[in-house]
């Protein structure tokens, strides 16, 4: 029982001692010597200033002092990682820490000053040693308050870092959920209108809606697979608006004409997964469905200045009846492009001589 609890101690230890920050990582580890021996010099020049002693001297003197303070500042992390300021008042903080800062300081200064007079054993040095004591204590104050307002920044800055990763990740995933919800939107809607027309034509036209039930479970069969990802290929999505016409062209037959105009430069373009299809299906349900005449799809894409410019438009018969819808196919298309792209400015809609228009941008 003894032995296991000494390893669960030495374990606990060695993550607490590789969580310093001054342990996390060569540099800073590197950082924290370099600091210690700027400090090593600085000291140095200045015993050799006032006191002209020998170089071999004042190095000793200084490696001693800073070196054994700077292994004892190691251990100023330990309070400061396990006290919980927000629990603590001021005055408790500065208490607490005044206690630390004279014990730790009195121990340096009594390891640090027995050591080195019991190095040079010199009566010149020791007076030099005794005329020293208050400034060296009022050094090593100094330097505990240093290193704890350092250690304190490190803390600050290590939450403050947390806080920033948590919220993004937050943030990712009310992004990637609205996503899913936008996607999840598409299927379902243009499932009941098949289904409908499926009922219908069951009736009127078994043949046709055996064949439109063939078509609509490889079109649903590959949308499935799209709706897992966020991007796809530009000709994979043409593929699937095809195949989506396909189905109502059974329905509609002669009345729905799709004419694509697309650049080879957009073939390999990549566009948000089943961005298209809503557009296409608002063109068929408000052109297409309410017209007594012919009309036409046509979606052309172009690429320049890095941009995918595919535009959607279709004829509708102005005498027809309106139908007003509910504008979830355009929004949901324009609040996707927002949160993959962040920006509000990748869709245009117009209309002009009986035609109507959509127009979107999609960043390469």
């Amino acid at each position: 029982m003894l032995k296991n609890n000494r390893l669960l101690f030495g374990n606990h230890l060695a993550i607490v001692i590789m969580n310093h920050p001054f342990f996390t990582s060569f540099k800073n580890t590197l950082n924290y010597i370099l600091a210690w021996a700027l400090v090593t010099l600085v000291h140095a020049f200045v015993l050799w200033q006032l006191y002209n002693l020998e170089w071999s001297i004042v190095l000793v003197d200084s490696l001693v002092t800073y070196t054994m303070f700077g292994i004892m500042g190691l251990a100023v992390w330990f309070p400061i990682m396990y006290i919980n300021i927000e629990n603590k008042s001021v005055p408790e903080l500065i208490i607490e820490h005044i206690a630390v800062a004279f014990i730790l300081v009195a121990l340096w200064f009594y390891f640090s000053d027995n050591l080195l007079r019991y190095i040079f054993k010199n009566d010149a040095y020791n007076a030099i040693l005794d005329t020293f004591i208050g400034w060296r204590l009022f050094i090593g104050l100094l330097l505990y308050f240093n290193i704890t307002l350092t250690y304190y920044v490190i803390v600050y800055y290590e939450n403050f870092k947390e806080k920033i990763i948590g919220e993004a990740k937050l943030q990712s995933l009310i992004k990637e959920a609205e996503l899913n919800y936008l996607k999840a939107q598409i299927n379902p809607h243009f499932l009941f209108n098949s289904l409908n027309s499926v009922s219908s034509l069951t009736v009127s036209d078994p043949e046709k809606a055996s064949e439109m039930i063939t078509k609509l479970s490889e079109y649903l069969r590959y949308s499935l697979a799209a709706g897992k990802r966020e991007i796809s290929p530009f000709f994979n999505e043409l593929n699937n608006v095809e195949a989506y016409l396909d189905i109502e062209k059974i329905r509609f037959g002669r009345k729905l004409n799709f004419n694509p105009q697309v650049d080879a430069e957009c073939m390999q373009g990549k566009i948000p997964a089943l961005i298209l299809q809503p557009i296409i299906e608002n063109a068929v349900k408000h052109g297409v469905s309410e017209s007594l005449v012919p009309v036409e799809i046509k979606l052309d894409c172009r690429k320049f200045n890095n941009l995918l410019d595919i535009s959607i438009s279709n004829t509708y018969d102005p005498g027809a009846p309106l139908n007003k819808g509910t504008g979830l196919g355009i929004d949901s298309v324009k609040n996707r492009l927002l949160l993959i792209y962040d920006r509000d400015d990748l869709v245009r809609i117009s209309k002009k001589n009986n035609e109507f228009n959509v127009r979107i941008f999609i960043p390469q």
